[in-house]
């Protein structure tokens, strides 16, 4: 896992990376070997905040292409105590066949933290399961 401050330029090859200010804890991320199970409108993605977070997160988690990341297949709010995992439901709506037909999809997660330097945010890369 590449960890990066705000002023860290972010690859596309990275599979995994963790964005935060340096006076913020660490921010909360998508974990799990399969992105999706079918092609079907809700999928269960996992977020997990680690123990060293300084406060629990709340923000948005977003599946997208793994290409550009620019692409947003579907996005949902969720909220994750320190230390905890979390359930978040993703509509994907028109995006599910697109989804179903890829192999790998980005799933990013997004949220304030304590830091009034910006948000902090966090990239995995996780695989299709069909």
């Amino acid at each position: 896992m590449l960890i990066a401050d705000l002023v860290d330029q972010q690859p596309l090859d990275c599979e995994a990376i963790a964005t935060a200010a340096v006076d913020d804890g660490a921010p909360s991320r998508a974990f799990g070997d399969a992105a999706a199970s079918r092609c079907e409108g809700n999928r269960g993605r996992h977020a997990a905040l680690p123990k060293q977070a300084k406060v629990a997160c709340a923000g948005t988690l977003t599946v997208t292409d793994t290409a550009t990341r620019s692409r947003a297949y579907g996005t949902a709010r969720y909220s994750v105590r320190v230390g905890g995992k979390a359930e978040v439901k993703v509509p994907l709506g028109a995006s599910a066949e697109v989804v179903g037909a890829a192999k790998r999809v980005a799933v990013l997660t997004r949220e304030q933290g304590i830091s009034k330097k910006g948000p902090r945010s966090s990239v995995m890369t996780l695989r299709v399961q069909r």
